[in-house]
C-alpha cells in the first residue's frame, strides 16, 4: 500500500534524482524490488488457521511451520532492508520530512523491513494472541 502511494507522491516531481542509486534508476525499480521481497516472505501465509490444513499435516505441525515460517519471513525482510540502494532511498525520503506522503511511506517502510511491525499471532494456530506491547510508565513498571 505504501509503495503505490509512493508511486503517487513521484509522479511529475524532479527533486528526487540523487536518491535513486545502483539498481534503482527511478520509483517503479524500487517498488519492484519491494514486491519481490514481499512476494517472497509470503510461505508462513499457507500455514494460517485459516487456511486449510496441508494433507497429512497434524495441528501441531501447522503450528511450527507458521512460527517458522514467519519468522524465515522476517529474517529476509530485515536482510532486504539492508540493502544499500534501498537504505539510501528510505533514508532520503524519511529525511525528507517536508514531503509528509513520501517521508510516512519510507518511515513505514524502513520500520516494516527492520521487523517493527505489531505482529498479532494468528490466535488459532497459536493457541492465543500475542502483541507487543509498550511499557506501562504511568504504573512505573517496564
Amino acid at each position: 500500500m505504501q509503495a503505490s502511494r509512493l508511486r503517487e507522491a513521484f509522479q511529475g516531481v524532479g527533486r528526487t534524482g540523487s536518491w535513486f542509486v545502483g539498481k534503482f534508476r527511478r520509483i517503479d525499480d524500487v517498488i519492484a524490488f519491494l514486491d519481490e521481497v514481499i512476494d517472497s516472505s509470503r510461505t508462513w501465509e499457507g500455514y494460517r488457521d485459516d487456511q486449510p490444513l496441508p494433507t497429512g499435516m497434524k495441528e501441531v505441525d501447522r503450528m511450527v511451520m507458521y512460527r517458522t515460517t514467519v519468522r524465515i519471513a522476517q529474517r529476509n525482510m530485515r536482510r532486504s532492508g539492508a540493502d544499500p540502494d534501498l537504505e539510501h532511498f528510505l533514508r532520503s525520503g524519511v529525511d525528507a520530512a517536508d514531503w509528509h506522503e513520501v517521508h510516512a511511506g519510507c518511515k513505514q517502510i524502513a520500520g516494516a523491513l527492520a521487523g517493527e511491525i505489531d505482529l498479532e499471532v494468528d490466535a488459532g494456530a497459536m493457541g492465543q494472541a500475542s502483541r507487543a506491547r509498550a511499557p506501562n510508565t504511568a504504573a512505573g513498571t517496564p
